[in-house]
C-alpha cells in the first residue's frame, strides 16, 4: 500500500514537471512570482490588518474605561472634599453652641455671629471660594443673614424639598435655579449642592447645612481636562458636564436625548444618594478612517511588497542589464548625496567600472569624514553644552523651597505663640505666591484685592499707624476679571512713593465701582503728591503706552499696569491722574467690565 502511494506521488510531481517543461520562461517567472510571492503577501498582509483592527478597538475600549475611570475620580473626590467640609462644621461644638442658642435680642446674636464669623469656622477649607456654604435653623432667635438663615425661607425651595423627602443625612443634590440667588457669591443658575443635617448638639432646633460646590469651576476643569474622546456626565436625562462644549453659563442643563454620537462605554457612580451615569463615546475617527488617510501609503507598501520580488527574477538573464541597472542607481544615489559602494560582479568592463567606482566612493567618504562630519560633531557637542547649560540655569531657582521655608517659619511662629509673626508670614506667603504664578494672567477682582489686602497688612505691620487704608468694593464687581496685579501696583506707589516719604500719617482709599458698563477703580493716598508738570507728563505716558515706550523708561511699574489695562480692555481703559503737592494723589481707571467667564457685562 505505501509502494502505491509513492507511486501516485511521484506521477504527480512528473505531470506538474512535463506541464512546466512545456511552459515559456516568462511564464514560470510568473508562476513562481504567484505561488511563492503573490499570495504570501496577501495573506500576512490581511493578517496584519486583523490584528491592527483589533488591537485598535481593544485599545479604544481601555481608553474609554480610563476615561470614565478619570471623571468618576474627580467627581468622587470634589464631592468627598465638600463632605468633608460639612462634617467638620457638623460636628463643631462652637457652632452648634451658637446654633441652639436662644438670644434676648439682635444685639447679642450679631456680637456672638461676629465673633464666629472672624474665627474663620464658616470658611470651606479644602474647596478654596470654589463652594458657599450656608445653615438653615429652625431656631427663630437667629436672624437671617450672611452664613445663616432661617429654614422657613426655604421651605419651598426644590433642593429643600428633596431633602426632605430622601430621609437620608446627607444628600447631594443638581438642580436648576431659575431665579438669581443672592445669598451666594456663586451665582450659577446650575448648582450641585451637598445638603447634610446636623445631628449632634440639636435636642430643640433642626439645623441643616447646605454647601454650594461651584458649578462654573467644575464645568470649566471637566472642559479643559483634555479628554481624547466625547464624555458626559449626565443625571438621569440631564447633562450635568460635557467637554463637548461649554456648559459654563445660566442656561437649563441640557437633554441626554439630544447628545450626538454612539456611547462606546458606559458606567455609573452612586454619591451620596444620587446615581450619575457617565457617557464616553465613541471616538469619530475609526480605525476605517485611519487606513483611509494611509491609503497611499499602504499602496506604496503593498506595491513594493509584491513588485520588489519580481525584478530579482527578471534579471536572472539578463545579467548585462541588472549591472549596468545597480551601476546607475549608484551614481543617482550619488547626487543626492547617499555615497555607497556596490557589488563588484564579473571580471569584464563593467567590473572594472565598478571597481573604479567604489574606489571614487571610498576616497569621497574619507574627505567627508576628515572636513564636513568633523564639522557637524563639533556644532552638536556645542549645542549639548548649550542645552545642559540651560537646563542647569532653569534648575537653580526653585521658589516651592521658599514657600515651604515660610510656612516651616510661620507654623514654629505658631507654636510659640508668636501668632503677629505668623499672620505677617502668611500675608508675605500670598504675596511671593501670586507674584511666580503666572498660569493665568486675567483673574477676579476679588482675587486682586485678597493680594491687596495681603501687600497692605504687610506695609502696615512695616509702617504701624502711620499708615490706615480703607476698602470700597461693589459686591457686583468682585467676579469681574482684570489683568494680574495691576491694582497692587497702583496701590505699591501710593506706598512707596505717596507715603514713604511723609512725615505725617496717611491713609490709602481704594475703591471699585460699576458705572453703567464700566468697572471704576479708585487708589487714592494722602501723601506728599506730584508736581503739576511731572502730573501732566505721566498721565499722558499712562494713556498712550506702548511696548516700546515702556522699553525706554526707567520706572516701568505703573506704567507697565496701564499698558496691560490697556491690552486687556482693547485699547478702552482710560486713566485720570490727580496729584496736589503735600495733599495726595489719585489714580482712576475705567475699562470695560467683563465678568468672570469672559463675557462683557450688560
Amino acid at each position: 500500500m505505501e509502494e502505491v502511494k509513492n507511486v501516485k506521488r511521484w506521477g504527480l510531481v512528473k505531470r506538474i514537471s512535463s506541464w512546466l517543461d512545456d511552459r515559456k520562461w516568462k511564464h514560470k517567472m510568473m508562476f513562481l512570482y504567484v505561488i511563492c510571492m503573490l499570495l504570501p503577501v496577501v495573506l500576512i498582509d490581511s493578517m496584519m490588518l486583523y490584528l491592527v483592527v483589533s488591537y485598535d478597538t481593544m485599545t479604544q475600549r481601555r481608553q474609554m474605561e480610563n476615561i470614565a475611570t478619570a471623571v468618576s475620580y474627580d467627581l468622587t473626590s470634589t464631592v468627598e472634599t465638600a463632605v468633608n467640609v460639612t462634617v467638620d462644621v457638623s460636628t463643631n461644638k462652637t457652632i452648634n453652641r451658637f446654633l441652639n442658642t436662644s438670644y434676648e435680642n439682635n444685639v447679642k446674636y450679631y456680637a456672638e455671629y461676629y465673633s464666629l464669623l472672624m474665627s474663620g469656622m464658616f470658611r470651606c477649607r479644602g474647596l478654596g471660594n470654589s463652594a458657599d456654604l450656608m445653615i438653615f435653623s429652625s431656631n427663630e432667635t437667629l436672624v437671617s443673614g450672611g452664613d445663616i438663615a432661617s429654614q422657613k425661607l426655604v421651605e419651598n425651595e426644590e433642593w429643600y424639598q428633596a431633602f426632605i423627602n430622601s430621609g437620608r443625612e446627607v444628600l447631594l443634590y443638581p438642580y436648576f435655579n431659575d431665579r438669581l440667588d443672592l445669598t451666594f457669591a456663586i451665582n450659577s443658575k446650575r448648582r450641585i449642592s451637598l445638603i447634610r443635617r446636623m445631628g449632634l448638639y440639636s435636642p430643640g432646633w433642626e439645623h441643616i447645612i447646605k454647601l454650594d460646590i461651584d458649578y462654573n469651576a467644575l464645568s470649566r476643569d471637566f472642559l479643559n481636562a483634555g479628554y481624547s474622546n466625547s464624555v458626559y456626565v449626565c443625571f438621569g436625562d440631564k447633562i450635568l458636564f460635557s467637554n463637548v462644549k461649554d456648559t459654563v453659563g445660566n442656561n437649563d442643563f441640557g437633554s441626554w436625548a439630544a447628545a450626538e454620537g454612539t456611547v462606546g462605554y458606559q458606567s455609573q457612580i452612586s454619591l451620596y444618594g444620587q446615581c450619575f451615569d457617565i457617557y464616553v463615546m465613541e471616538s469619530q475617527v475609526s480605525i476605517l478612517d485611519r487606513l483611509s488617510q494611509m491609503y497611499p501609503y499602504l499602496l506604496v507598501i503593498l506595491a513594493v511588497s509584491l513588485l520588489f520580488p519580481l525584478f530579482p527574477m527578471l534579471m536572472i538573464n539578463r545579467s548585462l542589464t541588472r549591472r549596468l541597472f545597480a551601476l546607475r542607481e549608484a551614481f543617482s544615489r550619488a547626487d543626492n548625496e547617499h555615497l555607497e559602494t556596490i557589488e563588484v560582479r564579473g571580471k569584464d568592463e563593467i567590473g572594472d567600472l565598478t571597481r573604479d567606482y567604489n574606489k571614487m566612493i571610498t576616497r569621497i567618504r574619507q574627505l567627508i569624514e576628515e572636513v564636513y562630519l568633523e564639522k557637524l560633531k563639533r556644532q552638536d557637542i556645542d549645542m549639548a553644552r548649550q542645552r545642559a547649560e540651560l537646563l542647569a540655569l532653569h534648575s537653580q531657582v526653585n521658589p516651592h523651597f521658599m514657600f515651604n521655608a515660610m510656612e516651616s517659619i510661620r507654623m514654629h511662629s505658631l507654636l510659640k505663640g508668636e501668632h503677629e509673626t505668623a499672620d505677617v508670614l502668611e500675608d508675605l506667603a500670598i504675596l511671593m505666591r501670586k507674584s511666580v504664578e503666572w498660569g493665568m494672567d486675567n483673574i477676579t477682582i476679588r482675587e486682586e484685592m485678597t493680594f491687596v489686602q495681603a501687600y497692605l497688612k504687610l506695609q502696615k505691620y512695616r509702617f504701624g499707624e502711620k499708615l490706615s487704608y480703607r476698602f470700597e468694593i461693589d459686591e457686583e464687581c468682585l467676579m469681574c476679571r482684570i489683568p494680574k496685579l495691576t491694582i497692587v501696583t497702583f496701590v505699591e506707589n501710593s506706598c512707596v512713593h505717596g507715603l514713604e516719604n511723609s512725615s505725617r500719617s496717611g491713609w490709602v482709599f481704594i475703591s471699585v465701582k460699576k458705572r453703567e458698563e464700566e468697572i471704576c477703580i479708585e487708589v487714592e493716598d494722602t501723601g506728599t503728591g506730584i508736581a503739576e508738570d511731572y502730573r501732566i507728563q505721566l498721565q499722558e505716558k499712562m494713556q498712550n503706552m506702548n511696548i516700546e515706550t515702556l522699553e525706554q523708561s526707567e520706572s516701568i511699574g505703573i506704567l507697565n499696569a496701564c499698558l496691560r489695562l490697556r491690552m486687556f480692555s482693547g485699547n478702552q481703559a482710560r486713566f485720570e491722574l490727580e496729584s496736589e503737592e503735600k495733599v495726595g494723589t489719585t489714580i482712576s481707571i475705567r475699562i470695560p467690565a467683563v465678568w468672570e467667564n469672559g463675557e462683557e457685562m450688560r
